[in-house]
C-alpha cells in the first residue's frame, strides 16, 4: 500500500513538472495534448510495472485506490503551493533576459536599417557621379 501512495505522489511530481514547464514556456492545446498523452503512457507503464512485481501482475483495485489516494493527496497538498511558486521563480529570469534581448536585437535591426540606408544612399551617390562621367566623357568625344 505504502508503494501505492509513493507512486501515486511520484506520478503527480512528473506532472508538476509540466505544470511549471507549461508556466515558463506557454504551449499550444497541441503540445499540451502530447505531453498529457505521454505522461499517462509513462504513468500506465508505471503502474503495470508495480502491479506486476507487487502482485504478480493482479489488478488489485486497492492499489489502484492507493495510488489514486497517493496522487491527490500530493496534488491538494504540496502542489498546490511548490507549482506557482517554483514557476514563477523560473519565469521571472527568463521574463527578464527575455527582454534583454528583445531590447538588444531592436537596437541591431535599428543599426541595421541605418547601415543600409547610408549604403543605398552612397552607391546611389557613385552611379550618379559616374552617369555624369559618363555624359560629359560622351560630350567630349
Amino acid at each position: 500500500m505504502g508503494q501505492c501512495l509513493l507512486l501515486g505522489a511520484g506520478l503527480m511530481f512528473l506532472y508538476d513538472i509540466l505544470r511549471i514547464l507549461r508556466i515558463v514556456i506557454p504551449h499550444s492545446i497541441m503540445v499540451i495534448s502530447i505531453e498529457d498523452v505521454l505522461y499517462w503512457i509513462v504513468a500506465g507503464i508505471l503502474m503495470f510495472i508495480l502491479l506486476y512485481k507487487e502482485d504478480e501482475g493482479n489488478i488489485r483495485w486497492f492499489a489502484i485506490a492507493f495510488t489514486t489516494v497517493g496522487m491527490l493527496g500530493y496534488n491538494f497538498g504540496i502542489s498546490r503551493f511548490i507549482v506557482p511558486f517554483i514557476g514563477k521563480c523560473i519565469r521571472w529570469p527568463i521574463l527578464k533576459v527575455m527582454g534583454a534581448v528583445k531590447v538588444v536585437t531592436s537596437k541591431v535591426k535599428a543599426t541595421g536599417k541605418l547601415v543600409t540606408e547610408l549604403l543605398k544612399k552612397h552607391f546611389k551617390k557613385d552611379r550618379i557621379e559616374k552617369r555624369m562621367k559618363k555624359s560629359v566623357r560622351e560630350k567630349v568625344d
